[in-house]
């Protein structure tokens, strides 16, 4: 609105005065404030032309008033929309001279008006009351003033809020990123923590199984051979014709006991297996072990073994740990065997890596094989699962494998590849040797 009304004096500038040079001039000026005024909000990058526009804009009114008989109407309304406009565009650091000066400068011009005849007429006689306008104006001014300044107070408050509000957001951005990595950190804690709890039970409850199975295999396999010599001291009773006739018999009994012998001991051997990793205390067998050397080592034993495949290492540190070699070669060899047999007849392929990741050991055992089908991901680590055919494996491999790196404070995870798949191995690291 006040634009509207310093516009208005301005095209009557032009009209009044035929459109000369500095009419034209003051109407550029206006039309300049006019997109200052909407242009400035904008970053402040008109800044420059804030006191430049009002100096013009005042020189103006000066020339108005001398070419327009001193304090009229048009002059009128033209000294309060330049001096609203000036308020609005100068800096508040500027607005208290500025008031000053101005207020000045009319007093000025009005004692000239009255004292004088320095002011030219041109459109006609006006009776003026210069000085009820000064009121008017000073009265207008003053209010305008107070009203800009309580704007910039309000406006400095709105924008310092804005900050903090954008603070605030920010750190509750933050606050929830925190938020949702701690809850991410926890499922993955819980996760882990209820596999290795439901592997602690299942080690128990294998370990007491075994424990409970292992005497009745004992007494069976123990029985067979008395058997086998009583056998015998039938046999040497009887005479060769009796011999002959039931030697089909006892070839069969023969067969048989064998079997349960053979049987037995296959038997022992799963439950010997288990015993391996049931809780128990420390093994009286740790040493430092120099992991490069153990790697090596298992690998040249799987490599004469299936020399088609193609075996690649890198060992980026030399890196001890403190732990039953025994054991630990156990855990190679059974990842290293299931590598081995899920490999494809041609191109197959095995690396193997080791290096430190903040104190921790890490081995990398990856091969190019068939992987393991994603539904079965999460069994893989659990007593008598396997994915080979019947009678390839027993499915305690890796279950015993899980149990030996966890007796050692370590991790065994599965990663799967694009082709084939990913065993990583954590352990503590022995940084001083």
């Amino acid at each position: 609105m006040i634009i509207m009304v310093m516009l208005h004096g301005m095209i009557q500038g032009l009209i009044l005065f035929n459109g000369n040079t500095l009419s034209v001039a003051e109407f550029i000026v206006a039309v300049i404030s006019a997109c200052f005024f909407y242009l400035s909000r904008f970053k402040n990058k008109f800044e420059q032309l804030r006191v430049p526009l009002v100096i013009f804009t005042n020189i103006c009114l000066i020339f108005f008033w001398f070419w327009l008989s001193g304090y009229i109407g048009p002059t009128g309304i033209g000294a309060v929309g330049i001096g609203i406009i000036s308020i609005i565009l100068l800096p508040s650091r500027f607005r208290a001279t500025f008031l000053v000066i101005n207020f000045a400068l009319l007093i000025l011009l009005v004692i000239l008006q009255d004292q004088t005849d320095w002011v030219q007429t041109q459109i006609g006689d006006y009776e003026t009351l210069p000085y009820d306008y000064l009121v008017i104006l000073f009265a207008v001014l003053i209010i305008v003033n107070y009203l800009k300044t309580e704007y910039d107070k309000e406006r400095k408050v709105v924008i310092q809020q804005n900050k903090e509000l954008d603070f605030l957001n920010k750190s509750l951005e933050e606050a929830n990123r925190d938020k949702q990595e701690t809850i991410l950190t926890l499922q993955n804690t819980q996760s882990k923590l209820i596999d290795s709890e439901k592997m602690a039970s299942v080690g128990r409850l294998t370990a007491g199984l075994a424990h409970e199975l292992n005497n009745p295999l004992n007494f069976i396999g123990g029985n067979v051979q008395p058997i086998l010599n009583d056998l015998e001291d039938i046999k040497e009773s009887m005479s060769e014709e009796m011999r002959a006739k039931n030697k089909d018999t006892f070839d069969e009994i023969e067969q048989l006991l064998d079997n349960v012998l053979s049987g037995s001991k296959r038997a022992t051997d799963v439950i010997s297996n288990l015993l391996k990793i049931s809780p128990r205390g420390q093994d009286d067998n740790i040493s430092t072990v120099l992991l490069n050397d153990l790697l090596n080592r298992t690998c040249l034993l799987i490599k004469n073994a299936h020399p088609d495949v193609v075996f690649t290492t890198s060992f980026e540190d030399t890196v001890y740990v403190s732990a039953n070699s025994i054991e630990i070669n156990q855990v190679l060899l059974n990842i290293l065997k299931n590598a081995v047999d899920s490999l494809p007849p041609k191109r197959a392929r095995i690396s193997i890596k080791l290096f430190m990741e903040n104190s921790i050991a890490i081995i990398e055992i990856c091969d190019n094989g068939r992987g393991i089908p994603v539904q079965f991901r999460s069994q893989i680590f659990e007593p008598f699962f396997t994915t080979k055919e019947e009678g390839k494996g027993t499915g305690l491999g890796l279950y015993i494998s899980y149990g030996i790196i966890k007796k050692h404070d370590g991790e065994i995870t599965y990663h799967a590849l694009e082709r084939g798949s990913c065993f990583r191995i954590s352990l503590p690291a022995v940084l001083e040797v």
